[in-house]
């Protein structure tokens, strides 16, 4: 992929994520081109993503910790939204759960599964 192919794609997955969070019932702020740990803030009552998009599904340690740490400061569930082959290219989530070392897989990440609630409520 070419280097302003790349920064396109990037945003073109970050608009999928953030129509799938708000289609999930999410309030979403996104925070666009801003090299910040994390992309977009989504909260819907009793509780709040910090989501970092990442097409190819992977985070360095600096990066992971970050978001992490963020998370738990600030009471959110720290997520990862990454590509998702097997359902044609929509959206997996992965919560992480602990500090990545960098030397170990990560084993402190579990499936996160959006709560599916009607975007508007009566």
């Amino acid at each position: 992929m070419s280097g302003a192919a790349q920064p396109r794609a990037g945003r073109t997955f970050e608009y999928k994520v953030r129509d799938d969070l708000a289609a999930n019932g999410y309030w979403v702020m996104r925070s666009p081109a801003s090299k910040s740990p994390v992309d977009m803030v989504a909260v819907k009552p009793g509780q709040v993503l910090f989501v970092q998009a990442k097409l190819n599904g992977r985070l360095d340690p600096e990066e992971w910790n970050v978001l992490f740490e963020l998370g738990r400061q600030f009471g959110a569930r720290p997520i990862m939204a990454r590509r998702a082959f097997s359902r044609r290219f929509g959206v997996d989530y992965v919560e992480l759960t602990g500090v990545k070392d960098g030397r170990t897989p990560p084993v402190y990440r579990q499936p996160f599964v959006l709560d599916e609630v009607e975007a508007s409520r009566g």
